[in-house]
This record gives structure tokens, sequence and C-alpha cells, in this order.
């Protein structure tokens, strides 16, 4: 088992206890990142995670988001992209560093529906 193939299964695990989908469906989900846009944005600059499978720019460390310029980028983003789950996923993803994960929980579940390849750390709560 390649490593990918090991990360999409345990997320797989994951979302199957968050989303209670069984099985047979879970196997079936695929998500195709080509239908919202991929134009690189100062959000993705700002908040893109390394481990993204489908970021359009440079992965930032958790240490090094700029919080106060990456919330209301991403704010704005999702505004007015509302469905899209890779900016769903950025705004969930720096609130949590803000210790605002309570916040972040519509934004990470907007995601993890839309996406079922998005990285475990989505889900974990601050």
């Amino acid at each position: 088992m390649t490593r990918a193939s090991a990360f999409l299964f345990i997320l797989a695990a994951s979302l199957l206890s968050s989303l209670r989908v069984d099985a047979a469906e879970a196997l079936f989900l695929r998500f195709d990142p080509s239908t919202y846009s991929q134009l690189v944005t100062s959000y993705d600059q700002l908040a893109a995670h390394p481990d993204d499978p489908f970021k359009v720019s440079a992965g930032v460390a958790e240490r090094q988001v700029n919080l106060a310029d990456a919330i209301p980028a991403c704010q704005e983003a999702v505004a007015q992209d509302p469905k899209n789950p890779r900016l769903n996923y950025q705004l969930a993803r720096v609130l949590g560093y803000s210790g605002r994960g309570r916040e972040a929980i519509p934004y990470r579940r907007a995601a993890v529906e839309a996406d079922t390849s998005i990285p475990p750390n989505l889900l974990r709560q601050r």
C-alpha cells in the first residue's frame, strides 16, 4: 500500500465515523477538484496545508501561518465561493489554529462533506 493509499484509507475511516456513511457508499465517493476554481490566490498562499493533496500553492506550516492576515482573507473567499471545499478547509484550519475551533465546525463539515480527500488534520478540533 502506498503512502497516499494509506492516507486515503485512514481518512475514509475517519469520515465514515464522522459522517455515518456506509462503507460501500464511501468506496465510491469521489472528489473532482477541477469543478472548483484552481486559481492561486492570496488565501491559498496564506493558508494552504502542506499535506493537502489538492492544494494549488505551496503549503504553509502551522507555525508560519499569519493568522491576522489569513482569517479575513479566508472568510472573504468563503463568502464569495461558499461551496468550495478547499476554501472551507482553509478557513477551518486557520480558525482552529487561532483557538476558534467551535467557530470552525461548519467550515470543517462543509469541506469534509464535499471532499473525501481532506487531510485528517481537518478533523482535529482545537
